[in-house]
C-alpha cells in the first residue's frame, strides 16, 4: 500500500468539520496526509481544523490561501502533495474506515486506472428530508452519471464525484487540475478532459463516503440551481455531452411554466423544486458563469432567470 494524500476545502463547515476529520483519524490505510484547507471561513471552522492538527500532526494539516475557492484551494494542495495520489472529499462527508484502503487497494489492483473513486450515500442518522432527497437522486441515477448502482465490482466509469474521488498527482497536474472558474462541475469537467485524452476512471462501490443532503426544500433548490447553471456553461461551451444535459433540455419547456416553488419539506416539493435545475442552466448558459461561492456568479435560487414564488 502506498501513502495517499486527502485534500479537502472547507468554508463555513463548524457543523460538520469534526465529524469528518475524525472519520480520517480512524481509516485502516493509515500511510496519508490530509491537507484541509479553511477558505477563510467566518465561523470557527478554523479552530476546529487546528484542534485536529494538534491531536494528529503527522496526518492533519491546516492550510490557508485567502478566499479562493474549492477549485483553486484544491488546485493548490494538489501541488504541495508529495505522493503519488491525492483524494478529494467535501468537508460535509464522512468517510468509513476503509474508504482509504479500497481507493489504495484499486490502484494496485487495477494499474491501468488513473482516477478511482466511490460511492456517496446519505448517513445513517439523515432526517425524513434528507432521506427522500436520497430517494430522488436514487431516482435520477440513469441521467445523473455521479450518483451510481449500488453493489457490484470494480468497474470502469465515465465520472466519480468530487466527493469521493482520486487521481495519479502527476497526471492530475499535467491536465492543470480543476476548473477554477467552475462551480459545481468542476469534477466532470476534469474527467471528460481526460478521458478524451484516453485516460481511464474506475469506480470501486466499497470505497463509501457519506455526504449529508440538503437539510430543507430551500437548499435543496439552491443546489439544484448550483448544479444546472454549472451544466448551461459547460453546455455552452462543449456542447451536449451528458445525459443530464438532454434530460434538462428537455424539462426548459415545463421549467418556464413551473413558475411556484412550493415551499414543501416532503418528496413532492422536491420533485418540484428540482426544476430549479432549469433556471440554473438557463442563467449558466445565457451569461456563461458558474463561479465559485463568494466569486461573482449567484450561487443560490434568488437570483434567476425567471420568475418564482416561494
Amino acid at each position: 500500500m502506498s501513502q495517499i494524500t486527502v485534500i479537502i476545502p472547507a468554508y463555513n463547515e463548524s457543523e460538520l468539520i469534526d465529524e469528518c476529520l475524525q472519520s480520517l483519524l480512524d481509516q485502516t490505510h493509515t500511510d496519508f496526509k490530509a491537507l484541509i484547507i479553511d477558505d477563510a471561513s467566518t465561523d470557527d471552522t478554523k479552530s476546529r481544523i487546528q484542534k485536529y492538527c494538534k491531536l494528529s500532526p503527522q496526518r492533519i494539516e491546516l492550510l490557508e490561501f485567502g478566499k479562493v475557492g474549492p477549485g483553486r484551494a484544491r488546485n493548490l494542495a494538489a501541488a504541495k502533495a508529495q505522493s503519488e495520489w491525492i483524494a478529494f472529499m467535501d468537508a460535509d462527508c464522512r468517510a468509513t474506515p476503509d474508504w482509504l484502503f479500497k481507493l489504495n487497494e484499486t490502484y494496485h489492483n487495477f494499474p491501468q486506472a488513473d482516477s478511482v473513486g466511490g460511492p456517496h450515500r446519505a448517513p445513517p442518522e439523515s432526517s425524513e428530508f434528507q432521506w427522500s432527497v436520497e430517494k430522488f437522486f436514487r431516482l435520477s441515477k440513469r441521467w445523473i452519471d455521479f450518483f451510481q448502482k449500488d453493489g457490484g465490482n470494480v468497474r470502469e466509469c465515465l465520472h466519480n464525484p468530487l466527493c469521493n474521488t482520486s487521481y495519479r498527482r502527476d497526471l492530475f497536474l499535467k491536465f492543470s487540475g480543476f476548473r477554477e472558474d467552475l462551480f459545481p462541475g468542476e469534477d466532470i469537467e476534469l474527467d471528460l478532459r481526460l478521458r478524451e485524452s484516453g485516460y481511464r476512471i474506475f469506480h470501486n462501490p466499497e470505497a463509501l463516503v457519506f455526504h449529508h443532503r440538503p437539510e430543507n426544500i430551500e437548499r435543496f433548490r439552491n443546489v439544484m440551481f448550483a448544479y444546472g447553471r454549472a451544466q448551461g456553461k459547460l453546455v455552452r461551451e462543449r456542447g451536449i455531452e451528458r445525459k443530464i444535459q438532454w434530460l434538462g433540455i428537455l424539462l426548459i419547456i415545463p421549467g418556464l411554466f413551473m413558475f411556484a416553488r412550493p415551499p414543501w419539506n416532503n418528496f413532492c416539493g422536491i420533485l418540484i423544486n428540482s426544476l430549479q435545475w432549469t433556471n440554473g442552466f438557463i442563467y449558466g448558459f445565457r451569461t456563461n458563469r458558474s463561479d465559485p461561492p463568494g466569486m461573482g456568479a449567484p450561487t443560490t435560487a434568488s437570483s434567476p432567470i425567471l420568475n418564482q414564488n416561494s
